[in-house]
């Protein structure tokens, strides 16, 4: 074990160092929430420009140094030995030793930190490497790969040097990998918006404002990835669809309590609601990702080359997500419930203005055909036929009586 602590260089002990201060800072913070309440949604156009910032810096990792596809996505042949004593040089210098008879070859080599013990209880140490022959086969066939052992075993002066096993990936299967990677994020994220919005009473903007964020963590996650240089391989992939899970939770969280308090609340204006949830669950949300941001560290540091890059994504992914669940993804459902309801209002004016035109060509129709009937009256009046004045009627409308001793 104290071997294992003395490969572990200043400059790493330095950062650990960073890394404990920083995460102690964070929930020192974390706990100033339970005192006061601040105002994030209020101010946040503030953290819209950071992300602003973030994703900025991570397409320009993409579009300068773009990711490093491994093996898995490029195709090649990935062969690992067993040295039977400690190997004295580096990962690094096993590569050259290949490289200087085929220069043409992409070596990566992986050394084991430790010795490893088979079942037939052989002792060696694992010697990994992965190589893809640039010169047009992807992967090497098998004369190469016995030139390849050759040249190790030289640069190393050790011919025990044994053959464990051996992979060749083509270009096909790596093809494969490219689109189900792809198509594995796209569903992911089509679900969730549909679970989040079915489980937040059919509201579509839950899902939306999740996914937004969700989108958000993956794009900082890929650049920073692009910037390290790690290679991109099945791990990689694997360490976006945990992200694509895990950042969501917070998210959920924080709309569940919002739910809540828009039971006991419904005076309250949506915006000071969503705020006071934040506040409430900035605590828990801080400390729960702590919990995995401090597994993350140890494994980038202490989990050895293999886990190195796959440590560096979910630690990239996990603070992005714990950043976007709480200072994005609410501030945007604000947003999108302004919007909502500025549409609501303007789907209200319209019917009032079509509920009011409508009445008014009803009373314009209305006086149009009482205007009608009056003046067909007044006609039907003037062309009625006059009576003479022995037709016409007595004033009493009754027939005169007989007057005796008179003729009729």
């Amino acid at each position: 074990m104290q071997n294992y602590f003395e490969q572990i260089s200043t400059s790493d002990w330095i950062q650990i160092g960073i890394w404990v201060v920083a995460l102690v800072a964070i929930v020192a913070w974390g706990h100033t929430f339970r005192r006061k309440q601040k105002d994030i949604v209020g101010n946040r156009k503030y953290y819209y420009m950071f992300s602003g910032v973030l994703l900025s810096v991570a397409i320009a990792g993409l579009c300068v140094k773009g990711l490093n596809y491994g093996l898995d996505f490029t195709g090649g042949s990935i062969i690992e030995l067993g040295s039977p004593q400690k190997v004295t040089c580096d990962a690094a210098a096993i590569s050259n030793f290949v490289t200087a008879k085929r220069p043409k070859y992409d070596v990566v080599t992986q050394l084991s930190a430790d010795m490893t013990t088979d079942i037939d209880g052989k002792t060696y140490q694992k010697i990994n490497i992965r190589v893809r022959d640039g010169e047009g086969a992807v992967a090497l066939d098998t004369d190469q790969v016995e030139e390849l052992i050759q040249c190790v075993k030289d640069g190393l002066n050790d011919q025990n040097i044994m053959k464990i096993q051996e992979t060749s990936i083509g270009p096909t299967i790596s093809g494969e990998l490219k689109r189900s990677a792809i198509v594995a994020l796209i569903v992911s994220l089509f679900f969730q918006l549909i679970y989040i919005t079915w489980r937040f009473g059919s509201q579509l903007r839950y899902g939306v404002a999740a996914d937004i964020a969700l989108l958000h963590d993956v794009i900082v996650m890929v650049g920073f990835y692009a910037w390290a240089g790690h290679p991109v391989d099945s791990s990689f992939v694997a360490a976006v669809l945990t992200i694509a899970g895990y950042s969501v939770m917070d998210s959920v969280v924080i709309f569940d309590r919002i739910r809540e308090h828009g039971q006991t609340e419904s005076g309250v204006p949506f915006p000071d609601r969503v705020n006071h949830s934040i506040n409430e669950t900035m605590t828990r949300s801080i400390n729960t990702s702590l919990t995995t941001i401090v597994v993350c560290v140890s494994l980038y540091y202490f989990g050895g080359s293999t886990l190195q890059g796959f440590a560096y994504a979910l630690l990239v992914g996990v603070m992005a997500g714990a950043y976007s669940s709480i200072f994005i993804a609410s501030p945007i459902l604000v947003e999108l419930d302004v919007l909502a309801k500025k549409r609501d209002a303007n789907r209200q004016a319209e019917l009032r203005l079509a509920a009011e035109e409508s009445a008014r060509e009803s009373e314009s129709e209305g006086g149009a055909s009482r205007s009608v009937a009056r003046s067909s009256r007044s006609v039907s009046h003037e062309n009625r036929p006059s009576r003479s004045a022995s037709e016409a009627p007595s004033a009493s409308g009754r027939p005169r009586r007989r007057v005796k001793g008179t003729r009729r």
